[in-house]
């Protein structure tokens, strides 16, 4: 669809922010729809513990989280759009590696690089996913009091890393490093992301439409031919422009594409 948004804007036919709020007004209710259809059966089908209201939420707004970056990416490649197609692929999977916890624990001692860090502020995926950590621990108990005898709880307990032995979900989220850390403020962090993604994408279609009112280039041919006129006269020279108007910005690195060609007669 770039290429057709990019010969709109060459004709004018609507600001950018037009046509990122009708975007959004008419893409953004439909992914929420199937979010929402995804996390009740999710909610049926897996017995969490998070509330259906809460899961719904943060897979809707990761649904738009997502969409922003990827309006964004595309808002910011040449008028192909082949940039955005090769680009996304590659920026997602770097975005999902760095928004993942470590099952292992986190030590919050030692903080990862800090380009892992600048990434990690970026990624949709990081938000998403300690929403729903925080959404289904926050007051899991996994020792009950009704349960008796020793062994019996410590048999009850996980077994394995970092989640050895806890007793409640508070453990839990204190060995991923997020005891500090909400359900509120995650979600926040999430919609900031989003709205910072449609801005970039608002100004990313500004430029490319101040791009595009530099006028497309024009290239013009003559060509001279002689023809007999119709009284029985001399020779009658006509003289042919043949203009084309080709859908390359000036100084573009890419092929230009011709949209229409347009002749002038002149007679000599």
């Amino acid at each position: 669809e770039r290429p057709v948004i990019h010969r709109e804007q060459t004709r004018q036919q609507y600001s950018p922010l037009e046509y990122l709020a009708a975007k959004i007004c008419a893409e953004l209710p439909l992914d929420s729809f199937f979010a929402a259809v995804f996390t009740t059966v999710l909610k049926l089908c897996s017995g969490l513990c998070i509330s259906w209201g809460k899961v719904t939420a943060t897979f809707s707004l990761m649904t738009v989280a997502s969409a922003s970056l990827g309006f964004f990416i595309s808002s910011w490649s040449p008028p192909s759009g082949s940039l955005a197609v090769t680009a996304s692929v590659p920026i997602l999977v770097v975005l999902m590696v760095v928004g993942i916890i470590n099952p292992s624990g986190v030590d919050l001692n030692n903080p990862p690089p800090a380009m892992v860090r600048a990434l990690k502020t970026v990624s949709p995926f990081r938000f998403a996913i300690e929403a729903l950590a925080l959404g289904e621990y926050t007051g899991m108990e996994f020792h009950h009091e009704g349960d008796r005898g020793l062994f019996r709880n410590i048999r009850n307990l996980p077994k394995m890393g970092a989640m050895a032995m806890v007793r409640n979900g508070e453990q839990v989220l204190e060995a991923l490093g997020l005891q500090q850390q909400t359900y509120a403020n995650a979600m926040r962090e999430l919609a900031l992301l989003s709205v910072k993604f449609w801005g970039m994408s608002w100004l990313g279609l500004q430029v490319q439409q101040l791009w595009s009112r530099r006028g497309p280039k024009r290239a013009k041919q003559s060509q001279v031919t002689t023809a007999e006129p119709s009284d029985g006269g001399g020779q009658l020279l006509e003289k042919r422009h043949i203009e084309t108007i080709e859908d390359t910005p000036p100084n573009s690195g890419s092929s230009s594409q011709p949209l229409v060609k347009v002749p002038t007669v002149r007679r000599i």
